[in-house]
């Protein structure tokens, strides 16, 4: 849903559902590799919202959750916000 509202600007919105599905991960599968994209998906939308702070402590978990998991590609992303921010 988050990337519906993103995809129609509404970063408000966006970032709302992107923190509702880190939440659902966090509670029910806290080191599923999608957690990392949860988190990506929402530090991006926090930076589209100069939400900066927050936007590189998701990044930072991020890369936290991708490096665990092995995985490149997530953890590149995840720098990348942070290196934007």
């Amino acid at each position: 849903i988050g990337l519906v509202y993103n995809n129609v600007g509404d970063m408000n919105n966006a970032a709302k559902f992107y923190l509702e599905a880190a939440q659902t991960f966090e509670q029910y599968a806290p080191q599923h590799p999608a957690l990392s994209t949860a988190y990506i998906n929402l530090a991006t939308g926090l930076a589209r919202l100069s939400r900066y702070e927050e936007s590189v402590q998701y990044s930072k978990k991020a890369i936290f959750i991708a490096q665990q998991n092995k995985e490149v590609q997530r953890e590149i992303l995840a720098a990348v916000n942070l290196v934007g921010n």
